[in-house]
């Protein structure tokens, strides 16, 4: 990565009010800009003034200590979606102000919130470690626990080589035949989120997390 130079670099203030903003998204269908501050929801589109589309705190929907675990655009809907810990999804106009609508909740609450890259489908993990994917239009398609039985700290996943005793090893011989378990450490100052990233093509994503 040493080898990456910055090719293009460009900034611009923001007439909002003081505040800390907590999450924002750029979607590049539309080469617009959302940012979440102090539970304001501004849009902010290139050569044009800063618009406010939602005041999620002085409607009574996000007051702490409710924060965004996400925030996707929708632009086939002209709308954003924000989701809160407390297990909201909360679905916001993004042509003018006050279209605010709950889409959505999870009782138990939410850690994370990401758009597949086609824009198709809606992926969720919940404080419980549940994985659940959804169309763009919310109707669900699958829930999966992530915290599973004999499934934890070191554990191997069988995809289907067969077992690594039984394998062909080569000049490496026997010994490499042992199993080595070498499981991770939590390093010091991480934040502890739970992180969900798809690959490119959109067949297949993962799931950072730390076990309870």
């Amino acid at each position: 990565m040493r080898n990456l130079d910055i090719r293009i670099n460009s900034g611009c203030s923001l007439d909002i009010p003081d505040g800390i903003t907590s999450t924002w998204h750029h979607c590049t269908d539309t080469n617009t800009t959302f940012l979440l501050n102090d539970g304001r929801l501004f849009k902010l589109l290139e050569g044009e003034d800063v618009e406010l589309l939602a005041d999620l705190g002085a409607e009574g929907i996000m007051s702490p200590p409710a924060t965004c675990i996400g925030l996707v655009s929708l632009p086939d809907l002209q709308s954003v979606l924000v989701g809160l810990s407390t297990g909201q999804l909360i679905q916001v106009g993004a042509d003018s102000m006050g279209m605010v609508e709950e889409v959505g909740c999870v009782e138990c609450g939410l850690a994370c919130l990401v758009m597949s890259p086609d824009l198709e489908i809606i992926t969720l993990v919940t404080a419980e470690l549940v994985v659940i994917t959804m169309t763009r239009d919310y109707v669900p398609v699958k829930e999966t626990r992530l915290l599973q039985e004999q499934f934890g700290e070191g554990e191997f996943v069988n995809v289907g080589w067969g077992k690594k005793e039984t394998q062909f090893h080569g000049k490496a011989g026997k010994e490499s035949r042992v199993v080595k378990v070498e499981p991770g450490k939590v390093i010091e100052g991480d934040d502890s989120k739970v992180r969900l990233s798809w690959r490119g093509d959109g067949q297949m994503f993962c799931v950072s997390y730390i076990t309870p």
